[in-house]
């Protein structure tokens, strides 16, 4: 009964009404701080979003968010729309010409305007919606795999049609020197070239982290509390 009675009268003594002041912030306080924190959060988000952009060179972005879906969207509203000119243009001595095009390759020729479209839509918002490397990197090596699908897809008009730039029509500089072009771009990006400062953004992604998780911390109930250091008991020795 005495110890009881020692024990209780210590933690008294120990007792600091400062910190327990402290630790009773109102909830409205603690809400407030998580609130500029995530303020802070986004904006460093932004900012660095806004820096890794600024690194990427203009050529990169003008060719895979702009030049190439419009042209891309150019070729899929003739394989749908205009499918007899597609098919002239494509090989003209096996065009249908006045018989009209198969329904089977009319079907066709819209499945191939679907895939542009798929094509224009996943380049043109993913690559919109990110400013990770990571993603425009594996996005533009399956675009690249693409490339090379496409280009062999040319193959039964013979060797020719990949170098004979004099006798291209307006499809064969679309379906040749525009995919050349395209998969020239992927590579140097996938290989680095124009991307130099990819260290300085990793090295900012890792500032901006750290910086992210310093708010959180911040706005913790215990740092909202000043971190207010837990009283040390003191027991008393009691005779029984």
């Amino acid at each position: 009964m005495v110890l009881v009675v020692a024990h209780v009268e210590s933690s008294f003594q120990s007792f600091n009404l400062e910190n327990f002041a402290k630790i009773c912030l109102s909830s409205c306080q603690i809400r407030r701080l998580r609130e500029r924190a995530y303020l802070r959060s986004s904006q460093l988000l932004s900012r660095l979003r806004r820096d890794i952009m600024a690194t990427i060179p203009l050529i990169y972005q003008a060719f895979f968010l702009y030049i190439e879906p419009i042209s891309t969207i150019v070729g899929a509203y003739y394989a749908w729309f205009q499918p007899q000119y597609y098919l002239d243009l494509t090989h003209p001595a096996s065009a249908p010409g006045i018989f009209g095009v198969p329904l089977g390759t009319e079907v066709a020729l819209r499945q191939l305007a679907n895939l542009y479209l798929a094509f224009t839509l996943n380049e043109a918002l993913v690559l919109r919606a990110t400013s990770d490397l990571r993603v425009w990197k594996t996005l533009l090596f399956g675009l690249l795999v693409a490339d090379f699908g496409h280009l062999y897809s040319c193959f039964p008009l013979g060797l020719s049609y990949y170098y004979d730039f004099q006798n291209w029509n307006a499809i064969a500089w679309g379906n040749i020197a525009f995919v050349y072009c395209g998969a020239t771009l992927r590579t140097c990006f996938l290989l680095g070239f124009g991307l130099g400062a990819g260290k300085k953004v990793k090295a900012k992604g890792q500032k901006a982290t750290k910086s992210l998780s310093t708010s959180v911390q911040s706005s913790s109930p215990a740092s909202a509390s000043g971190n207010p250091a837990t009283p040390k008991k003191r027991g008393r020795k009691s005779k029984s």
